[in-house]
């Protein structure tokens, strides 16, 4: 079977995934396709990533106003940023094995591409955009509110937009008052225009948690979510009081 009927096929199972059929089919392979391959195949989905955050972030807008009508504008702000955030973004295109469909250069392939946070969400936004520009605002809009459906009750339960470097902080000092916590920038890639941040996050001198995202802020927020997810894991394990309960 040629890479092209192999293309076809799974764009064919990717709009079952998505529940909506292409009039335009090229919007949808322009929408998985990464700037790593853009060399290759003269297209990307950024323009189309560009457009789908606005339409993302207008649609939950919507939907919080009209539904939320006790929620003030400062809770409607953190909600929809925890709605739309990149870690949200993430799930929905695990929960469509985006990863399989996406098209990626041979350095982004081999460099686990697939499974990248920030690849994944972006891919998210590119469809988005591609189904506002191809079946207009009312498929864009279902779209968006069911895939949100597994995690929009939660999110919004919490008030939002987790900052986790204010939590790790307050975690971690219920263990040790006046503790030294310090994040540090140890990379980046990519080119100037869709730069990946790598951070860390020490406790006393020892790193426990790393993480990667689109601007230095994101990527420290990235790593003290994995320095509370890894130590909730070992509480769980190690069968402790889960010191995340003291905050």
């Amino acid at each position: 079977m040629n890479d092209t009927i192999l293309r076809k096929q799974n764009i064919g199972q990717l709009q079952k995934a998505i529940g909506y059929a292409f009039i335009n089919i090229d919007l949808l392979s322009e929408a998985i396709t990464h700037s790593s391959a853009e060399d290759e195949l003269h297209q990307s989905n950024e323009r189309l990533e560009f457009l789908g955050d606005a339409v993302l972030e207008l649609v939950v807008s919507e939907y919080l106003f009209k539904n939320y009508k006790k929620m003030d504008e400062g809770i409607m702000t953190k909600t929809r940023a925890g709605l739309v955030y990149e870690t949200t973004l993430y799930h929905i295109a695990n929960d469509l094995n985006l990863g399989e469909y996406l098209v990626l250069g041979r350095g982004e392939e081999n460099s686990g591409g697939r499974q990248k946070t920030s690849i994944l969400a972006d891919a998210v936004e590119a469809i988005v955009g591609a189904l506002y520009l191809d079946g207009g605002f009312s498929k864009a809009k279902r779209f968006i509110l069911t895939m949100l459906e597994p995690y929009k009750e939660e999110i919004i339960e919490q008030g939002g937009y987790n900052d986790y470097k204010t939590r790790l902080q307050e975690i971690l000092q219920s263990i040790k008052r006046n503790c030294v916590i310090k994040y540090l920038i140890t990379g980046q890639s990519g080119p100037d225009h869709a730069k990946l941040y790598d951070a860390a996050v020490s406790f006393e001198g020892q790193v426990i948690g790393v993480g990667q995202g689109k601007s230095k802020k994101d990527a420290e927020q990235a790593a003290a979510q994995k320095a509370i997810e890894i130590m909730q894991d070992t509480a769980k394990v190690d069968g402790e009081v889960d010191v995340f309960n003291k905050t």
